[in-house]
């Protein structure tokens, strides 16, 4: 070797497992004697990153090279590497890499479902890792296809379950939904519920009161002083609290609501505050009692 490296320059071997390399008493030198055995003994290295450290090893001695070519090379890039990937976190990284998903190329080749095999990687989660690859430049640039031309092999995010379900309408509930969302409803403002900012919830809509001054123009429905809150904005009682395809929401917050849905008229919201492990099993459950959920998560397909 031409020039002196570290145990954080090898692939996969970040401070902490380096760290523990040198608590176990191996340097650089008693690395490229040992077996895989001994360096997977070490807590917190698995048999695979004992592997790709060992080849690491084995081409660095046979080449000659220094630190500049292990640390350049794109299937050798170091674990810290993955912390650029959108969904990925430390203990992520970690769990990814004690799995055999060292480098950026390794999560490339991996299937959703491989990702979504390791500890604390959802299907969502495995899903939006796959989408964000295409981002990053790891590797040599290739020639740019050709105008018009379609990569079959090229995967593609689709929802999960029974997403283009609708129900069964009567005519009359067509016309009416086709007639709520053609023509909609006015934003309701307060009056002059843009001069104070605790008025206001959101950057477009402020709380409702009904105007009382006497010389309200809003109150006297004045062009251009916005409209006022009255019964006849209200939907239709037969579509009324219907989502735009016809369906009745109802939100779920845990597997066991799932009991009660009437999947011909009834879709389901998942809550927000429901976790990545709950929202999957509740997903499952759904897809399997032909239920559509209105807030699904995305799954990779291969497109033929």
């Amino acid at each position: 070797m031409t020039k002196e490296i570290n145990i954080t320059d090898l692939p996969g071997v970040g401070s902490s497992k380096a760290k523990a390399l040198q608590e176990a008493g191996f340097t650089i030198e008693s690395l490229q004697s040992a077996d895989v055995s001994d360096i997977s003994a070490v807590s917190g290295i698995s048999e695979s990153l004992a592997t790709l450290i060992k080849e690491s090893l084995i081409e660095l001695q046979n080449g000659g090279e220094g630190t500049e070519e292990l640390s350049s090379s794109p299937e050798a890039k170091p674990l810290s590497s993955l912390l650029d990937v959108g969904g990925i976190t430390p203990s992520r990284a970690e769990n990814l890499s004690a799995a055999g998903f060292a480098t950026i190329d390794d999560l490339k080749q991996a299937s959703q479902e491989e990702l979504s095999s390791v500890d604390g990687i959802s299907t969502a989660i495995a899903a939006r890792i796959k989408s964000n690859l295409g981002d990053l430049d790891v590797s040599e640039e290739t020639l740019p296809s050709p105008i018009g031309a379609i990569d079959s092999s090229h995967p593609e995010l689709q929802p999960r379950g029974h997403s283009d379900k609708t129900p069964e309408l009567m005519p009359e509930e067509k016309r009416l939904l086709s007639q709520k969302q053609r023509e909609g409803k006015p934003t309701f403002n307060r009056q002059d519920g843009h001069k104070k900012k605790r008025l206001t919830k959101n950057k477009h809509k402020s709380t409702w009161r009904r105007p009382r001054g006497l010389q309200s123009k809003q109150r006297r429905r004045r062009g251009g002083k916005g409209e006022v809150v009255r019964a006849g904005y209200r939907s239709p009682l037969s579509i009324r609290g219907r989502h735009s395809s016809g369906f009745k929401e109802v939100y779920v917050y845990r597997p066991e609501d799932i009991s009660g849905i009437d999947p011909s008229i009834e879709a389901i919201r998942i809550a927000s505050s429901v976790g990545n492990r709950k929202r999957e099993h509740i997903e499952d459950m759904a897809e399997d009692n032909g239920i559509r959920v209105l807030n699904p998560s995305y799954e990779e397909v291969s497109l033929k």
